[in-house]
């Protein structure tokens, strides 16, 4: 029997509608059905859900059994899709290779999870310019009509992009993304944005979205400042299984 998308949403409810809930006490999720019993929905919709209860916060993460379950099958689900299609070639292998190491499956903070929290963290960047519908996968606008469409939308955020310009800065890329509602992956982080706080970081610096989230790791730690950002792998994995299940990027099996 698979398990879709509202099944899901009421298990959930039922799961946590206790006055007692914690991450630490609550029964497995997995104790009511199996990973392959969940549609592509229901997984983003899982993946939602851990990361509303294991990283609510950027750098502070509930360790959750459940959580690293799901992302070790995602990662065993994901290496067995097609490969030499569209943008799998060379990619989804990399992807389903760092999951369970940005997890600490090669132990906490291993060298080996810095390296796979770095590659997802970059891949999702690239992702998102994938998702918008209007943009290149160089982050280049794919047209004027989609230029013009957008300057419309977002208009401030846009202000300072020519046509001709390569949007580099994740969080306007994260909200054009958000902006292509016909598919299920940026309806899910839009969701998502209205569920997780509001906070600050050290610095000061806000974050309000998803996107702010990544960005505030993205430029540090591909520039050399920060040099370790495994203390988000666990984000950046569930992050990644709602681009992989909340999209058709990837040819399934």
């Amino acid at each position: 029997m698979q398990i879709d998308a509202a099944q899901l949403k009421n298990f959930i409810t039922t799961l946590t509608s206790g006055v007692a809930y914690s991450v630490d006490t609550r029964a497995s999720v997995f104790a009511a059905f199996e990973f392959g019993s969940l549609t592509g929905p229901a997984k983003c919709e899982l993946a939602k859900f851990f990361i509303c209860e294991s990283c609510r916060f950027a750098g502070a993460v509930n360790l959750s059994y459940d959580a690293d379950f799901f992302i070790c099958h995602v990662a065993k689900e994901i290496d067995t899709w097609p490969r030499n299609v569209g943008i799998a070639s060379r990619r989804l292998e990399h992807i389903a290779y760092a999951m369970p190491l940005a997890i600490g499956y090669d132990g906490p903070a291993s060298s080996l999870g810095v390296l796979g929290a770095t590659y997802l963290l970059h891949q999702l960047e690239f992702l998102f310019r994938e998702m918008s519908g209007t943009l290149k996968s160089d982050g280049k606008f794919k047209n004027k009509k989609a230029y013009d469409t957008l300057k419309q939308q977002l208009g401030r955020e846009l202000k300072k992009y020519k046509m001709s310009a390569r949007v580099n800065d994740i969080v306007v890329t994260y909200q054009i993304m958000k902006l292509n509602t016909a598919l299920l992956a940026p309806r899910i982080y839009g969701e998502l944005d209205q569920q997780l706080p509001h906070y600050k970081m050290s610095n000061g610096k806000l974050i309000t979205n998803i996107g702010e989230r990544i960005a505030y790791h993205r430029h540090p730690v591909s520039h050399g400042q920060r040099s370790d950002p495994s203390f988000g792998g666990l984000f950046y994995a569930l992050a990644m299984s709602i681009a992989l299940y909340g999209t058709s990027l990837f040819q399934r099996v």
